[in-house]
């Protein structure tokens, strides 16, 4: 997942945090800063099953480097 974060420039290292608890089995974590104002992130899904449903999850986003 690719995410618009105003701020991050390309190169930088990205930490991502949930604000709230995540779904039971899922990990959310940061991998890098393409480009300019983007995020990638990753969402693995340890459940075994069929990922559960999720919309406007709060998170937290900072890129340094």
């Amino acid at each position: 997942m690719r995410e618009g974060i105003g701020g991050a420039h390309a190169g930088e290292a990205a930490v991502f945090s949930l604000k709230s608890e995540p779904a039971e089995g899922m990990l959310f974590y940061g991998v890098r800063v393409p480009s300019d104002n983007q995020v990638t992130l990753k969402l693995c899904n340890f459940t075994g099953g069929t990922s559960p449903a999720m919309s406007n999850v709060p998170v937290r986003v900072i890129t340094f480097g």
